[in-house]
């Protein structure tokens, strides 16, 4: 037996009725339905004792949609749950709710970093292409498989294509300094950098290390950070570029110049190589 929910329990000629998939009632004023929408079921699905349509949300997904068809204000997407506001997303473009397809296209968008795939799979289903600029980074490193569960065929070979262009670039990085034992170069660790004259792209110091025996105890600190950085983040640039070098890493280089700028350097050229070799999602289709 289907029960009515309340805000939408009054039933008259004017309205329609719709019974949700966990079989609760709404009574929706047809004119709303009109204005602000683009589904509207035949008239002669209204008629007694034609039974009301079925839909395949359940009852919170469409009194949150028939919300906006009624034109409420001030409607709190973020008391709801990821989920649910997912699903109105959905509902939303499926019945071309105009208001609410604007305002959950928005709230995905900001979701791109915590629901990296589900934002995802929203944006790849319905080709919104700034979306998927947006979150495509933040899927970086997540297994192919579950990317090629949640994205049309045509979506999946260009996003394996961004994902290589990340992990390479990642490479870069760690292959241009982050390789190396140490950073402040003397005659006597000299043997662990470049033997090309041509591709050692910063001079040695001209003076003794200001971090004393301390050096290489916080460089290796560092190091373990950094690479901590890139391997928790799996590639993903953007959010490796704003965990990697903290304050904190410049305060303990600071009794030391020629080590401090050296780590300001390693910084900027992560930065040009993020910004140089990585493309967006969609110039990969």
């Amino acid at each position: 037996m289907s029960s009515e929910v309340r805000k939408f329990s009054v039933s008259t000629q004017t309205t329609a009725a719709f019974v949700s998939c966990d079989k609760r009632v709404f009574h929706v004023e047809r004119e709303d339905l009109d204005r602000m929408t683009h589904f509207m079921p035949p008239p002669n699905a209204f008629i007694p004792p034609a039974p009301p349509p079925k839909l395949l949300e359940d009852s919170y997904t469409l009194e949150l949609l028939f919300r906006f068809v009624n034109s409420e204000e001030d409607i709190d997407l973020d008391r709801p749950s990821f989920s649910t506001v997912a699903a109105l997303a959905e509902a939303a473009q499926k019945y071309q709710v105009y208001s609410a397809t604007t305002v959950c296209r928005q709230y995905m968008k900001s979701q791109a970093k915590a629901h990296p795939v589900e934002v995802m799979q929203y944006a790849a289903k319905h080709d919104f292409r700034d979306i998927l600029d947006a979150v495509a980074p933040y899927t970086v490193g997540t297994a192919v498989a579950t990317m090629q569960e949640i994205l049309p065929d045509h979506y999946l070979i260009p996003w394996v294509l961004f994902n290589d262009a990340h992990q390479q670039a990642m490479q870069a990085m760690v292959k241009g300094q982050f390789d190396k034992e140490v950073l402040h170069v003397t005659q006597e660790n000299m043997k662990y950098y470049w033997t090309d004259p041509e591709e050692v792209w910063f001079p040695p110091p001209k003076e003794a290390c200001g971090l004393g025996d301390k050096q290489q105890a916080t460089w290796d600190a560092i190091h373990k950070r950094i690479m901590y950085a890139l391997v928790s983040t799996g590639g993903q640039l953007d959010i490796f570029g704003a965990l990697s070098v903290k304050d904190d890493m410049f305060a303990r280089l600071e009794s030391c110049p020629y080590c401090y700028t050296r780590l300001f350097e390693w910084r900027e050229y992560a930065w040009r190589v993020i910004d140089n070799k990585i493309r967006d999602f969609t110039s990969f289709l």
